[in-house]
């Protein structure tokens, strides 16, 4: 008989998924703050971050012409270091064009003042190759090291993508994945750096105005403190169906 509160979470493996977990957001509210569904980095919206139908439910849904993002103030279960970490994020692009030189999913990253530590977006002219995945990390705060996803190539508007990125800090690599599919990895053994910057969705700042805007939807952001290995990654993408965070903790 499993002790009281052990229930089908103890049984299917004590919740494995939520092991050094640190926030995972659902962003399924239709406006207002976006809650930190397993810990406390609960999200201000800026200029009114809109809803559409999500991945799982619904998604946050972001204008780039309005400036809109969600945000929150630098903390220590947000900071990095040279140290394990995987983020996650299914988005959906509405355009890869305009006067934008990216589409940022999320930051912990302001471009002055040293205070640079990790972005993901759509690159669409800041660095080649163009409309790619890119990760860029600093060791330092100012210099930066950036993982594209080159083996998967250019994403397409209107369609809902898995990005998965991590630092393994023991094998001194960063690698990200899309859908699932095949890993790019690159050597990297200096560490992300702990800047003071804002942890973002949907923007990075430069050094305080909100840049590389993202236009169109993110739903399901998770951050762990650990490398996710791949039979968790495949969990996640769920033959490309998602999953909501009653799953994430059940699993």
């Amino acid at each position: 008989m499993p002790l009281l509160g052990d229930g089908l979470i103890k049984r299917r493996g004590g919740g494995a998924l939520l092991a050094s977990l640190v926030s995972f957001w659902e962003l399924g509210e239709a406006s207002g703050t976006r809650n930190d569904s397993f810990g406390t980095n609960h999200l201000t919206s800026n200029n009114t971050v809109g809803q559409a139908t999500g991945k799982v439910g619904n998604a946050a849904q972001f204008n780039a012409a309005s400036t809109r993002y969600l945000s929150i103030t630098d903390n220590a279960s947000l900071s990095a270091g040279n140290i394990d970490l995987t983020l996650c994020a299914w988005v959906y692009l509405d355009s890869v064009t305009g006067g934008s030189a990216g589409r940022t999913i999320f930051s912990k990253y302001t471009t002055s003042g040293n205070q640079r530590e990790h972005s993901l977006l759509y690159n669409l002219t800041d660095t080649s190759p163009n409309n790619r995945f890119t990760w860029t990390v600093s060791s330092n705060g100012t210099a930066t090291t950036t993982l594209t996803a080159t083996t998967f190539g250019a994403a397409s508007i209107s369609t809902w993508y898995f990005v998965v990125v991590w630092h393994d800090s023991v094998a001194d690599t960063l690698n990200i994945q899309i859908n699932n599919g095949t890993v790019d990895s690159v050597s990297y053994s200096s560490g992300i750096f702990d800047s003071t910057s804002a942890f973002a969705i949907g923007a990075l700042f430069a050094p305080t105005s909100p840049f590389y805007l993202m236009d169109g939807r993110i739903d399901q952001v998770g951050f762990w403190k650990r490398v996710l290995n791949s039979t968790e990654r495949t969990f996640l993408y769920n033959s490309g169906n998602g999953r909501s965070y009653a799953e994430v903790a059940a699993y």
